[in-house]
């Protein structure tokens, strides 16, 4: 089962750094809402995604949280495959957005398989540069574009990594993640809905004509393999 899991999530990679990967690495079953990593501790593993569905967090003084980015099977955290020369604190929080089964690899043996796989060491390198793009797609949403974008930009994305067009949602989980009020968020997402580009329900929004489509399984699993996946 757990060598099931990690052939379906990293297909991509050599089945010989594959096996490796699981010798190497601990399987660790989180539930919703669970911290994987938390703000302000030592990152000391590098984190894989196996299955379900994890988002990245950043903390505010008061402490609530600013969801930036969504990570599902085949991903890693970008910023724990490229730190563990020395022990960092870190600046975001990981928690499952749904149950979820992450490999964790110490940065001993995440650096020793890069250097042993070519497979490994451009994943590095090619999920460190997908969140940079995050990143700044991020800074561009909150800098420039209106909260309605904002609201079509966070929908698009959680759809495309869901890989689903029916998103269980509500309006305060999107409020919260974008740091804006629920009467706002409903006020947008009611127009969004008279637009034709979503479906409204019961905690729950069907997306309808937003730029992001549902891909198919192959793109998805690849996708962690793309200097950035939209």
């Amino acid at each position: 089962m757990k060598k099931l899991m990690v052939d379906l999530a990293f297909a991509f990679l050599e089945p010989a750094a594959r096996q490796e990967l699981l010798d190497a690495g601990t399987i660790v079953q989180y539930k919703k809402d669970d911290v994987i990593l938390s703000a302000g501790k030592p990152m000391k593993k590098a984190v894989f995604i196996l299955n379900g569905f994890v988002k990245v967090c950043r903390d505010d003084a008061p402490g609530n949280q600013f969801v930036l980015f969504y990570l599902h099977s085949g991903h890693s955290f970008g910023v724990s495959l490229v730190s563990g020369e020395a022990e960092q604190n870190s600046i975001v929080s990981i928690i499952a957005a749904e149950n979820s089964s992450v490999l964790e690899l110490s940065f001993d043996e995440k650096d020793r398989l890069a250097k042993k796989y070519d497979c490994i060491y451009r994943y590095v390198l090619k999920t460190a540069v997908m969140h940079y793009g995050f990143y700044l797609g991020l800074i561009n949403s909150i800098a420039f574009e209106q909260l309605d974008v904002r609201i079509e930009y966070f929908l698009g994305r959680l759809s495309k990594a869901k890989n689903k067009t029916k998103l269980k949602v509500s309006h305060q989980e999107i409020a919260d993640s974008l740091h804006a009020s629920r009467e706002s968020v409903s006020r947008l997402l009611k127009k969004m809905e008279e637009a034709g580009k979503i479906v409204l329900g019961r905690n729950q929004i069907e997306i309808i004509a937003l730029p992001f489509k549902k891909e198919n399984p192959q793109d998805r699993n690849a996708a962690a393999c793309l200097p950035f996946f939209s």
